[in-house]
């Protein structure tokens, strides 16, 4: 959340359950002691989702005359109980896109409404999901133009995801992406923060409006600066 902040709302959550490039040989979650697998990541998402909500950004009063820097009766508890056990609250301000959009590998899962992802991921040439947004994972930037055209014809599918060789970056950057915005196949650029360059919208849940304050006791109105 602190690289969202400082990036001004452009940053994103690819959500796996296992990642071989980081994972130092671990099977398991070294804080729950849960196995590294779909559920985990579903409980894992609800979690982090509930925390994004705890301090809301908009709570941040920041008043230098009268010295409240938060509004404490808007921090909630998070309140969490499922693999992980969270009270809460977070503690920097939520991201001024709302939630930071998810990304997370089709297939896996059990659903519900805090654990789902904005985004599903598919290979390309796998069968596409229905009634989910989807972005085709590309691996290699040879072809790429053939790849961007075909792919714009799949109903359902919202965009792509490149994972490329470092040095296929700049000739994607400079010549593949405007030949691809000329042929209309990919969005011409937005403003804005990561999600609303992406037009999805912030997911209902969690609603915390319910949770008890974090701050119950605190005297004054808003935290002092």
């Amino acid at each position: 959340m602190s690289v969202d902040h400082a990036a001004h709302g452009r940053v994103g959550w690819l959500a796996l359950d296992f990642d071989h490039s980081t994972a130092l040989n671990a099977s398991s979650d070294t804080w729950t002691g849960a196995d590294l697998d779909a559920a985990h990541t579903d409980d894992a998402i609800a979690a982090v989702r509930t925390l994004w909500r705890t301090w809301p950004l908009d709570s941040v009063v920041g008043d230098l005359d009268t010295g409240v820097f938060s509004d404490v009766s808007r921090i909630r508890r998070a309140d969490v109980h499922n693999m992980y056990d969270i009270a809460g609250p977070l503690n920097v301000p939520g991201s001024v896109q709302g939630d930071l959009p998810v990304w997370r590998q089709a297939g896996f899962g059990r659903g519900g409404l805090t654990g789902d992802p904005d985004y599903l991921i598919v290979e390309d040439g796998e069968p596409i999901p229905l009634g989910a947004e989807v972005v085709v994972r590309l691996r290699s930037a040879d072809s790429i133009d053939a790849a961007l055209e075909r792919i714009a014809g799949y109903r359902g599918v919202s965009g792509v995801l490149l994972r490329i060789d470092p040095s296929d970056v700049g000739h994607v950057l400079h010549e593949m992406l405007p030949l691809a915005r000329e042929r209309k196949l990919l969005s011409q650029r937005r403003t804005g923060t990561l999600r609303e360059q992406l037009g999805v919208p912030v997911p209902a849940a969690p609603d915390l409006t319910g949770n008890p304050t974090a701050f119950e006791t605190v005297p004054n109105p808003g935290g002092r600066l």
